[in-house]
């Protein structure tokens, strides 16, 4: 008993703490699509350029099942250079490679398996390896790659060249964290979610994700809010 009120009077704390920083790192925020171009979405464009021997892990659970939705993007005007990963029609996990060659994780999605489960999907290029939750192998095609990102990395939403013209495939998933690795295993981005504490409740902008790498915050660009409803301020940013 006594560790369960030291708990949530830690948590209370954290609650008051967060609500007088600018920013507050919230435990989980769920994305929003509404729209086809940009409005009524929620999406982030990063500073990182990946390269393709990186290793990029997504930790999110599905709450669409019908939905191609993107995990994050980097690619250029003729889809070359691709450092992608989908959720193609809401149940397949693709991962996008070198040319637009595609290769497909042997786990997929369903409601009755998968509502209300928390996934962890990785893209090694470095290992030329798709996995989820550290298994599901799957040879990333090439499996050998070298080269550099065609555009800054979108989360959320797919991109071609960092046009905002090309924008496509919003995520309604809820997103816990993206963590980037260089081919050293050295962490160069780790992006969780945030909440802008000088924005109003609800504004489009209030909600985005920090790099606690970098220590910048990069603000949601959709129109339409990320849906905080369940989550939790676990600390300041």
């Amino acid at each position: 008993m006594k560790m369960k009120i030291v708990s949530a009077l830690a948590m209370a704390l954290a609650a008051v703490t967060s609500a007088f920083a600018d920013y507050s790192r919230m435990d989980f925020m769920t994305c929003q699509a509404q729209g086809t171009s940009g409005n009524n979405c929620t999406w982030v464009m990063t500073d990182y350029t990946p390269a393709s021997t990186d290793r990029i892990e997504m930790k999110l659970r599905s709450t669409n099942f019908s939905a191609t939705q993107c995990l994050f993007c980097s690619r250029n005007g003729s889809m070359n250079n691709t450092v992608t990963t989908f959720i193609i029609g809401g149940t397949t996990i693709r991962y996008d490679r070198a040319n637009n060659t595609q290769a497909n994780s042997p786990k997929t999605l369903s409601q009755a398996a998968d509502a209300g489960v928390d996934h962890v999907i990785v893209y090694d290029g470095n290992a030329g390896k798709g996995y989820v939750d550290n298994a599901n192998a799957v040879n990333l095609n090439p499996a050998s790659a070298s080269y550099t990102g065609g555009s800054t990395m979108s989360l959320f939403a797919s991109q071609t060249g960092g046009s905002l013209s090309s924008l496509g495939n919003f995520a309604y998933y809820r997103f816990y964290y993206c963590r980037v690795y260089n081919k050293d295993g050295k962490l160069v981005r780790n992006f969780v979610p945030a909440r802008d504490n000088s924005k109003a409740a609800g504004a489009s902008t209030q909600c985005g994700v920090w790099d606690t790498v970098t220590g910048t915050f990069f603000a949601n660009k959709g129109t339409k809010a990320f849906d905080l409803t369940g989550a939790t301020a676990v600390g300041t940013l």
